[in-house]
């Protein structure tokens, strides 16, 4: 087992990657009143036994909560009714809860986490790709509703993440090319030599070759850590990691959060931001191909049924947006990017609707 920590003052933790290691969790929880575990039944079926057998080791008995599966359990009804579950089994301060399962569960059960009680302790166990790279990191938490996606949320660390990379084994082909968007995006935004990678090794990563997978969820992670421990609350640097989020979430939220998964609506994010960097001549046609190509080797559809109108009224009630300026996170080359307020209206226009060819 590998440990990589987050060194965030007040909020310090520790990002655990190995596999088969579920069932010996129980150390973190000693100190804990009751545990409560948030999956889907499928998940808990999978992986929640196993956690679950190595707790009652330890003569801890975890209580499962079941959600839905996607993005529709991040919602105020879902909200409540975790809340009076944990109400009615007379949680106290002294209780921890557990998220296992991908970004979705990590999102909901931290921001329950953060409002039960004004706070207690969770811990996450990222069960996807996306979740184990980017999520699961950093201490976003929070809910969608109609108008936009994570609009109702806040900043709340984890006591610990654990990853373990076995669960990767039974990720759906289209979950696992979700998260490797954001796994792109980390190679564009910030780490030149992980992109070089991603290129030069996507056979063996659409394989799932374990030594290459836990290359890529470490590097992702140390890009993370890196720009979150200089700016936690986003006030400037963190918001390089909304490369591609800015349209990507109009995408998410147009189609209802059902019809695209998020590193499906961020690749198609990512290609039109660099677009737009190229076409205001920030970066090189090179650059922009660079970034094309590799989301066309890693099977990314770049095509979506939505035009500028309608989009854009998500876009700008986009938390990303300040003072009806659209924020846009643009390349300068593969491992460098910039903030920029001011891109034309009439150009995002252009390249969302001419769409690629």
């Amino acid at each position: 087992m590998e440990e990589i920590r987050v060194n965030i003052p007040q909020n310090e933790y520790s990002i655990y990657i190995g596999k088969n290691y579920l069932s010996s969790l129980p150390f973190h929880f000693l100190n804990y009143s009751s545990v409560f575990i948030i999956t889907h039944p499928f998940l808990a079926w999978q992986y929640g036994e196993e956690v679950k057998e190595g707790l009652e080791k330890k003569n801890i008995k975890p209580n499962f909560i079941f959600v839905p599966s996607g993005e529709k359990s991040k919602s105020f009804k879902e909200f409540i009714r975790i809340h009076r579950t944990l109400a009615q089994a007379n949680t106290d301060r002294r209780s921890v809860i557990v998220a296992l399962g991908g970004g979705v569960i990590g999102d909901l059960a931290g921001f329950i986490s953060a409002t039960y009680l004004r706070g207690v302790d969770y811990v996450q166990i990222p069960t996807t790709l996306l979740s184990q790279v980017d999520s699961s990191i950093g201490g976003k938490v929070g809910i969608n509703i109609p108008e936009g996606k994570n609009l109702v949320g806040a900043f709340y660390h984890p006591k610990a993440v654990f990853i373990d990379i076995k669960t990767l084994d039974t990720l759906p082909e289209r979950e696992f090319k979700s998260g490797l968007a954001e796994v792109i995006k980390y190679g564009v935004i910030l780490n030149k030599e992980l992109f070089e990678f991603l290129d030069k090794n996507y056979e063996k990563i659409l394989k799932r070759d374990e030594k290459f997978l836990t290359y890529i969820i470490k590097e992702s992670i140390l890009c993370k850590k890196y720009v979150v421990e200089k700016d936690e609350k986003e006030r400037n640097l963190r918001m390089i990691l909304n490369f591609g989020h800015t349209i990507g979430h109009a995408i998410e939220a147009k189609g209802r959060f059902n019809k695209f998964l998020h590193g499906e609506a961020v690749a198609i994010g990512m290609l039109l931001a660099t677009k737009i960097s190229y076409l205001l001549n920030y970066c090189s046609e090179d650059t922009y191909l660079r970034v094309k190509n590799l989301l066309l080797k890693f099977d990314f559809s770049l095509d979506f049924p939505y035009n500028f109108s309608s989009l854009l009224p998500y876009i700008m009630r986009d938390k990303k947006v300040l003072s009806k300026k659209i924020r846009f996170i643009l390349p300068l080359r593969i491992g460098e990017v910039f903030i920029n307020e001011e891109v034309p209206l009439d150009l995002v226009k252009e390249v969302i609707d001419k769409k690629e060819e």
